[in-house]
């Protein structure tokens, strides 16, 4: 059974709020699994994760309804592939390397990583748009995981960044 594209993009849109939701705990492992300590609390991570999850949908749900499939693939495509796919290569590559649950891997593993997969394979045998775009996306997937593995159980300048965002955000909203 072969599902419209467009259905794969709510697919993963709604697959990725899951994950995220899978995540809701996951200050408490940063603290077991990573140095230095976590610059968020759970409330500022749990802000981010909502904020992310709004913004995943609503931006799918835009680009789906407003634009062309083309123009929706080419906004999508860097969203779904160079990031959400490779955040969920993130956490496969966590559970191997703490040999433990990581938050946020079973939604990649059973969901992202196979949904991504079906979207690319569709927009690359369909040709909806230029295989280079495409290829180029999944390439700067595997950025992330690299960069976890280099970084081991060291939190990375980016991720502590976004944490700093996600206690900001949380002080402004809930204040």
């Amino acid at each position: 059974m072969s599902l419209p594209i467009h259905r794969v993009l709510w697919l993963l849109a709604f697959s990725f709020v899951l994950h995220e939701a899978e995540e809701w705990n996951l200050v408490s492992w940063l603290r077991a699994n990573f140095e230095p300590a976590p610059l968020v609390d759970d409330l500022g991570a749990r802000t981010l994760l909502v904020l992310f999850a709004v913004l995943g949908l609503s931006f799918t749900a835009l680009s789906v309804r407003l634009l062309s499939l083309r123009n929706a693939l080419i906004v999508l495509l860097p969203l779904y592939v160079a990031v959400v796919l490779g955040n969920a290569l993130t956490h496969i590559f966590w559970l191997c390397y703490f040999q433990s649950y990581a938050p946020g891997v079973v939604t990649s593993a059973l969901l992202l990583v196979p949904l991504t997969g079906c979207l690319v394979h569709r927009v690359l045998r369909e040709r909806l748009v230029p295989s280079a775009y495409v290829l180029s996306l999944v390439a700067l997937a595997f950025i992330q995981p690299i960069g976890a593995a280099a970084a081991g159980d060291t939190l990375s300048g980016p991720q502590l960044e976004l944490q700093r965002l996600g206690a900001r955000l949380a002080a402004w909203v809930w204040a």
